[in-house]
């Protein structure tokens, strides 16, 4: 029966990226043909805020935000979360879960997915190759510039999505970014949507979590704090989730 619901919430969610093509994908290269260029970019946010509490419609998952106080994000110019990666539904709860419209590192491979290749072009996200140290290297020079100029940026740390469903250790070279910008850093902890989507085992209602922690500033992190920062966060966000 789990597999059956799976089944046709994935064939529906097909049916509704088919859908945005004409919803979302021809209104906006019109939009910016006759040069209502910001209109564009509202209504291609609303959409994709739209489609994200639509995938969790139609996964039957419940996600709630349980962050006890929401940071005012517009007090920091700069800024990266940091979360931990079990489902491939993550970045749609970010973006529905915590109402965020923020870029991420996308694998190389996505940039050849129709319609999804759209998607990840909407959030402004960097695709990276894996295991190019050069392509690494190029991502982080390029999201440096982003979040110095605004754009909230998602990172993984842990590099992958966690096959297990268990959070894997965070990886030092991913912080580069947050650092190199002077980012602050807000750590997300996501819990249950794996059991809802991967680890699928009933057609009932399954219940997530999202939650963001306190703020951790990096322009003024000593030498040694920036060493320790990777595993700072990392056991935050281990700790929350399992009280979560």
């Amino acid at each position: 029966m789990a597999k059956i619901a799976l089944s046709l919430g994935l064939a529906l969610f097909a049916i509704c990226m088919l859908l945005s093509v004409f919803i979302v994908l021809i209104p906006i290269m019109v939009m910016r043909r006759i040069g209502f260029r910001t209109t564009a970019g509202y209504w291609v946010r609303a959409s994709g805020m739209a489609l994200a509490r639509l995938v969790f419609w139609l996964t039957n998952i419940k996600l709630e935000d349980v962050t006890a106080v929401h940071p005012d994000l517009t007090l920091y110019p700069r800024l990266c979360l940091m979360a931990n990666h079990t489902s491939i539904l993550d970045i749609p709860a970010i973006v529905c879960g915590l109402r965020i419209w923020s870029a991420f590192i996308a694998k190389e491979e996505l940039r050849k997915v129709p319609l999804l290749n759209f998607w990840i072009s909407s959030l402004d996200c960097i695709y990276m190759k894996r295991g190019s140290l050069r392509s690494s290297a190029n991502a982080i020079e390029k999201g440096i510039q982003m979040v110095e100029q605004g754009t909230i940026i998602t990172i993984f740390p842990e590099g992958t999505r966690s096959k297990t469903g268990k959070i894997a250790p965070f990886k030092g070279g991913s912080f580069k970014l947050a650092t190199r910008s002077r980012a602050v850093i807000i750590p997300v902890v996501i819990k249950g949507v794996r059991g809802g989507f991967e680890d699928k085992r009933t057609a009932r209602r399954q219940h997530a979590k999202i939650m963001m922690l306190e703020p951790i500033p990096t322009e003024n992190l000593t030498p040694d704090e920036a060493r320790d920062l990777p595993q700072k966060v990392e056991n935050l966000i281990r700790e929350a989730y399992e009280k979560l």
